[in-house]
């Protein structure tokens, strides 16, 4: 049987990167509503400035949507993958008292 190895701190490690990336892309996506937000009068009331803001408006709108996703994604995961380290953690202590012959109450 092939030894399995459990990087715990590899995975507290990244928790803490995902929650860097999580509070990174809150900033980016306030500048990034702010320049896209800041177009939607930028095209005038003619039929062409409004026909640009027509094809426009759409990917700008789901820009924002995905983006703000992305930023709760990113804190759920990070979130995620500390509690699942912190279990780790705590089964194994568990379970190494409870190898060396410590009762379990």
């Amino acid at each position: 049987m092939a030894d399995f190895f459990v990087r715990i701190n590899d995975l507290t490690d990244y928790a803490s990167a995902f929650s860097t990336l999580a509070a990174d892309s809150q900033d980016a996506l306030g500048n990034l509503m702010a320049g896209l937000g800041g177009f939607a009068d930028a095209w005038g009331d003619d039929a062409p400035g409004q026909a640009f803001f027509a094809g426009y408006q759409g990917p700008a709108t789901e820009t924002l949507l995905l983006t703000a996703q992305m930023t709760v994604q990113l804190t759920v995961l990070s979130s995620a993958m500390s509690q699942t380290s912190a279990a780790y953690v705590s089964t194994e202590a568990t379970n190494t008292g409870l190898g060396s012959g410590a009762s379990h109450a």
